[in-house]
């Protein structure tokens, strides 16, 4: 009887050793340094100031497409919430709330105690990351007080997709900073050519950390949370379910070469 209770105590052993070192696998959006462990690497990060009322300018590194076709687009990157884009020949819109081509990650009449605009690149597929799968991607962060004076914690990623398309992901409070709130008082929205979110107040109405959207050739898509993890097995996930298979393989080979005695020592004597 004892060797049969090895057959179960094997098939335990093989179902833990296949969620040991299991991990889910999303890029991983918030500030993290290094590419490897998060899917980003961030060549060039820019603290500015930004109080009172206060805005910075610079160019983003690849197109966008609005609806209108690829084009090269400045951003004004503004104290209260949002960015807008402005083309050659045209200005920044640092005004709340904002007007013409736009994101609002949180427009509100914000006091900035940080913030910081981000160029980079993020591989958007599952680990093992590699810079061979990465695209091209600008973040801006924003971290303060909102005019009810509750702490908060803001970023918008945008995502090249080439030729004009590309995706951009709105960030809140907990990924960065547990004391960090998504706060309800600010409208969220965007306005981007004929495409148009309305400001709203609270997180695109809601209380999720995250939205993702996608603009391909000039058209919006999506508003939900990101996709769900996908579980990657690590190296040595997969080198212990390969010694727990070997041991139930050896298990039921011993429970078969014992069959046939059970068989024998039952069987009638023959007269």
């Amino acid at each position: 009887m004892r060797r049969f209770l090895s057959l179960p105590i094997g098939l335990a052993l093989l179902a833990a050793t296949a969620a040991v070192d299991a991990r889910g696998v999303r890029v991983d959006l918030a500030i993290a340094p290094q590419f490897d462990n998060s899917g980003e690497l961030w060549t060039q990060d820019n603290d500015v100031d930004l109080s009172g009322d206060g805005f910075v300018t610079g160019a983003i590194p690849f197109q966008l497409d609005f609806g209108g076709g690829a084009a090269d687009y400045s951003f004004c990157f503004a104290e209260n919430g949002f960015v807008s884009f402005f083309q050659s020949g045209g200005g920044c819109n640092s005004l709340l709330p904002p007007s013409g081509d736009y994101i609002a990650a949180f427009a509100n009449d914000l006091a900035i105690t940080e913030a910081m605009w981000s160029i980079g690149s993020i591989d958007t597929g599952p680990a093992p990351f590699s810079l061979d799968d990465d695209v091209p991607a600008m973040r801006f962060t924003w971290r303060g007080t909102d005019s009810g004076g509750s702490s908060l914690i803001a970023q918008l990623v945008l995502l090249d997709r080439g030729t004009g398309s590309f995706d951009m992901e709105l960030n809140y409070g907990g990924p960065f900073d547990p004391d960090y709130v998504t706060s309800t008082l600010g409208g969220q929205g965007l306005s981007l050519g004929t495409n148009a979110v309305a400001l709203a107040t609270g997180a695109f109405s809601g209380f999720n950390n995250n939205y993702f959207f996608s603009m391909p050739s000039g058209v919006l898509s999506g508003g939900t949370t990101p996709p769900d993890p996908t579980t990657i097995d690590e190296p040595s996930t997969l080198l212990l379910t390969l010694a727990a298979l070997t041991l139930l393989l050896v298990l039921m080979r011993r429970r078969l070469r014992f069959v046939p005695h059970l068989i024998r020592r039952h069987l009638p004597v023959r007269a």
